[in-house]
């Protein structure tokens, strides 16, 4: 098993002054198994938001966001995102 950071989607809120919902993020500690890992890729629109100043107060605006696809048991996959760059988190499941 690997820990990462997950950059988590809470709840989103209506706002009345931007007429859209907004979301709000959290960062959780993940373990994942590394043989259950199909895919690793960039989250080019997380990152973005991120420079934006727009996730989570605090948070470095030069931060990567990456994408981790995960084959489940029941033949299905979910996704989750990563604090990392694509090239650390694999570098991480290597080294398992």
């Amino acid at each position: 098993m690997i820990k990462l950071t997950e950059l988590h989607q809470g709840p989103a809120a209506y706002s009345e002054k931007t007429k859209k919902n907004i979301s709000t993020y959290e960062l959780r500690e993940v373990y994942v198994n590394p043989e259950y890992v199909v895919c690793v890729k960039e989250n080019k629109a997380l990152q973005n938001k991120a420079k934006a100043g727009a996730l989570i107060e605090g948070l470095h605006p030069g931060v990567s966001c990456t994408q981790v696809v995960m084959h489940c048991p029941d033949h299905s996959t979910t996704n989750i995102t990563v604090l990392g760059s694509p090239n650390q988190i694999v570098e991480d499941i290597m080294a398992t």
